[in-house]
């Protein structure tokens, strides 16, 4: 049995190719999305950075040939900072209210990372516009992808 989160799922459902993940994606979220425990976040947050670490650091090193390890660690804290915190209470707090499906959540999630990190990257960290977009869209699903295959490998990590 394949999740139907993973980014093929998710982009097929919202291109309208259909699937065996459509009703799960088309289904409405709860009212309220139950709260997550600081130390789970937490957990969560160091699975996130320890997916997008490898391909942000292959971009960072292009970008800077010398350059001490700290201002790649800062890249990495900075992007994360500002868009895991939105996605993960901000957002659904909102799909809930605007009553979106979960694929939509997991689409505009995955976007808003994609566009908010590249953007990051170019206005903040100096990239050109492609590199920027490119590590992005790396990062992000990189830790898409390897957040999938936790939470379906070990959904001991993810219980409340």
């Amino acid at each position: 049995m394949v999740p139907c989160f993973l980014a093929p799922q998710v982009i097929g459902y919202l291109l309208g190719v259909g699937g065996a993940c459509d009703a799960s994606l088309g289904s409405l979220k709860a009212a309220d999305p139950e709260p997550m425990a600081f130390t789970r976040y937490l957990a969560y947050f160091a699975m996130t950075l320890s997916a997008e670490a490898p391909a942000y650091y292959w971009f960072w090193r292009r970008q800077r040939a010398e350059g001490p390890v700290a201002s790649f660690a800062a890249l990495l804290l900075c992007v994360n900072l500002a868009t895991h915190p939105l996605v993960v209470f901000g957002l659904p707090q909102f799909a809930a209210r605007a009553g979106w499906t979960v694929g939509g959540y997991y689409g505009a999630a995955e976007a808003f990372a994609f566009a908010f990190e590249g953007l990051m990257l170019a206005q903040v960290f100096g990239f050109p516009p492609g590199r920027a977009a490119a590590a992005a869209v790396l990062a992000n699903l990189c830790s898409w992808w390897g957040g999938a295959v936790l939470v379906f490998a070990c959904p001991s990590l993810v219980a409340g």
